[in-house]
């Protein structure tokens, strides 16, 4: 269960990420995540990219 509401906030993070200009501590606060660089760390295991490459991948 734990995992499944990390994989869904990553997936949220994911859509900010594409569609606004949030900055990306602004998003980990945003979906829930206190601690930036973990937000990134558990991003990149899930994306294979940081959650900055990842926004620019998709523009």
């Amino acid at each position: 269960m734990h995992l499944c509401r990390i994989c869904y906030r990553l997936r949220k993070a994911a859509l900010l990420l594409t569609n606004t200009g949030k900055k990306v501590s602004a998003i980990s606060k945003e979906t829930g995540f206190s601690n930036t660089d973990y937000f990134c760390k558990t991003f990149k295991r899930m994306y294979s990219l940081t959650p900055t490459e990842y926004r620019n991948v998709k523009k």
